[in-house]
């Protein structure tokens, strides 16, 4: 489907057009060159409240479904990086959104993702959006059909594709539950996924959880809140068809006060750690690495570099299925300043709304930090 907009034509995967219009807007209305800065901040402000509602006017209007949107099966067609990280499908999931914790079935045919937007009533909220591979092609990402009204955010797939677990504030009424955060999962059934429902109070009600992350053989990883502020890094095992009574991992994985969003590797051989306001950080959240032994033991977090690290914040890792690729969320490439006596661009906007981008790299990138 095409959509006429402002006398320029509109496909599924061109919102980035969006911007283009913007500059021709400030080409028009900047006349006087001491307006230029006026103008840009009207721009960004205009974007930033409504960009979210333009998506949602496009799949209200069958962008779902648009042919132009056809790339090859696997990745949206992205070729795979090898040991430099990689903006992962700019102009597709990678936009002038904020994008985090992308997640992929394991025959790699739906793919989950969140974004931030915000509200009518200016405050920030999140959605999960959904794409699939139908009929020799991917579909537009549209909002998941079970978010869109809570804050729903961090999904994350089971390997196996049959389970996906989720962090929202939507209200809990099977049980009593006084936090404003809990997970809650879909599963799927004959080929459909199922209504949502809250994990159960194993899990939710013992204090807010956040970023889950799940191996091959089911065990949860998730973070939890305490009473003082903390946050930790928790382990629920998949015993007998259900999950056990929580464990914090030890004091090699949670080193300092705030350490969150972990994401495990599928055999559990290591875990990705997002630490903020550690002594040897690059930015203010940086990602950790800690590898297993054959004692079960944790080694030590070592830093991930430069490569993967800024002076910004990251979060929102995710491991593959099959272990081979490590996808995360950065605000890497928002560090430089826009000078206000400059043209305005698009890669300016995108600096100024301090977007996220979704990055992806061989997990081949990690053997060097293994002892």
């Amino acid at each position: 489907m095409v959509i006429r907009l402002a006398g320029s034509l509109y496909t599924g995967f061109q919102l980035n057009s969006l911007t283009n219009c913007a500059m021709r807007y400030n080409d028009q209305s900047s006349s006087h060159k001491h307006n230029t800065v006026v103008v840009k901040l009207e721009i960004v402000k205009l974007m930033n409240k409504y960009i979210f509602v333009i998506l949602l006017v496009f799949l209200s209007m069958g962008c779902t479904r648009t042919k132009e949107v056809n790339y090859d099966f696997e990745y949206l067609g992205q070729k795979k990086p090898e040991q430099k990280p990689e903006i992962f499908a700019p102009g597709i999931i990678s936009t002038a959104f904020h994008e985090g914790r992308i997640t992929f079935s394991s025959d790699m045919k739906e793919c989950f993702f969140y974004t931030v937007y915000q509200s009518n009533d200016s405050s920030y909220k999140w959605a999960t959006l959904y794409t699939s591979f139908e009929d020799e092609k991917w579909m537009f990402p549209e909002i998941a059909y079970f978010s869109g009204i809570y804050n729903d955010h961090a999904p994350c797939l089971h390997p196996n594709g049959k389970v996906l677990v989720y962090q929202t504030d939507r209200p809990i009424v099977e049980y009593e539950c006084k936090d404003k955060w809990n997970f809650w999962w879909v599963k799927k059934v004959d080929g459909e996924w199922s209504e949502p429902q809250p994990m159960s109070q194993i899990i939710n009600g013992h204090g807010n959880v956040f970023g889950p992350s799940i191996a091959a053989n089911g065990n949860l990883y998730f973070t939890r809140e305490f009473e003082d502020g903390s946050t930790k890094i928790m382990l629920s095992r998949f015993e007998n068809s259900a999950y056990q009574e929580p464990e914090v991992l030890p004091n090699t994985i949670n080193s300092v006060r705030s350490q969150f969003d972990a994401a495990i590797a599928p055999d559990e051989s290591y875990i990705i750690v997002p630490v903020y306001g550690r002594n040897d950080a690059i930015g203010s959240t940086d990602y950790y690495i800690s590898f297993k032994n054959d004692k079960n033991q944790w080694s030590e977090l070592v830093n991930l570099g430069q490569e993967i690290n800024s002076e910004n914040v990251e979060s929102g890792p995710y491991i593959t299925s099959d272990g081979k690729l490590f996808f995360f969320q950065s605000y890497g490439l928002m560090s430089d300043t826009v000078k206000n006596d400059d043209p305005i661009t698009y890669k300016d906007i995108h600096k100024m709304l301090k977007s996220s981008d979704i990055y992806w790299v061989s997990t081949e990138y990690f053997s060097k930090y293994k002892e």
